[in-house]
């Protein structure tokens, strides 16, 4: 109880033997407590089998009640640490601060880019009174997205329009700020290339053949999306082919793809419409089912 106790005034994770349990103070005594995951928030561990990785728990979607996965992975030495480790309670105030230090890289990130837009927004015309007007500065507000570099617009043109278009026409009435901070909230910030190039070193380690790693982290996308709006089968489904792509020795290409979810060549958990899919991302480096899903997460 005493290292479940020192383990939850620091936030991590409390589940395992007593072994397990005291590997994890350990940890954290010599290297401060364990922050989010920089790949999808969720909360990082200690690996049980050999205590020299991390590895992230996932996230429970409330909506949709279902854990979605995440196959993040570091070595202990490189993981994200917050400090101080705290082997008393912490109090009230100390508490406040620790829930503010892990909210803090997300929300300085979303500051960031909302004074950006709002920012660059002042040199445009914003008229919403009628369609035609609507439909100019959905565009301008667009090419203002695209050119602070800062929000993650889906990769095909049309999705982007359509997701700067949705929020627009829903909140008509709302003020430029409120409708800058809808499109930070509900399209995303872009992730800086240092956290890009630490995810996809991520993915690729993951997978038994490392060029699979962005084939598997595009299907866990397009289950994650899928959870969201609801669909648990379908987010399920996905979660199943990004398993499989990453169990796959031998490299994914435009001319194996379509052969993995047919016939001899076919792999379990990847049927002939994920398999099309697989083929679409090789091909031309997404598929328009995630670009679809992208625009509507909001």
């Amino acid at each position: 109880d005493e290292l479940k106790d020192i383990l939850r005034w620091n936030r991590q994770m409390v589940s395992g033997s007593k072994d397990i349990l005291l590997q994890r103070c350990i940890d954290g005594h010599m290297n401060g407590r364990l922050a989010v995951c920089p790949s999808c928030s969720g909360r990082l561990k200690l690996k049980d089998e050999d205590g020299e990785t991390i590895l992230c728990n996932g996230t429970f979607d409330e909506e949709s009640m279902v854990r979605q996965q995440c196959f993040f992975t570091c070595k202990r030495a490189d993981a994200p640490r917050l400090q101080p480790w705290f082997t008393e309670e912490p109090s009230e105030e100390e508490k406040e601060e620790m829930e503010e230090a892990i909210k803090g890289a997300s929300a300085g990130k979303n500051e960031d880019a909302l004074s950006s837009i709002v920012s660059l927004t002042k040199k445009m015309k914003w008229d919403l009174s009628e369609p035609s007007k609507m439909k100019k500065t959905a565009q301008n507000l667009l090419d203002i997205c695209i050119e602070s570099g800062k929000i993650d617009l889906p990769r095909d043109p049309k999705a982007a329009r359509m997701a700067i278009g949705k929020i627009l026409l829903q909140n008509k009435s709302a003020a430029r700020k409120e409708i800058c901070q809808l499109i930070v909230d509900q399209i995303g910030v872009k992730k800086s290339k240092a956290e890009e190039d630490s995810k996809q070193e991520s993915m690729a380690s993951l997978c038994k053949h490392p060029s699979n790693g962005p084939i598997m982290e595009a299907m866990l996308e397009l289950g994650t999306l899928y959870f969201a709006e609801g669909n648990r089968n379908a987010g399920a489904t996905y979660n199943k082919v990004a398993n499989a792509v990453k169990e796959l020795n031998m490299e994914i290409t435009e001319v194996n793809a379509k052969g993995l979810g047919k016939g001899k060549t076919k792999v379990a958990n990847i049927g002939k419409g994920s398999a099309e899919k697989i083929y679409e991302f090789v091909t031309t480096g997404t598929m328009e089912k995630l670009e679809e899903k992208r625009a509507n997460k909001g």
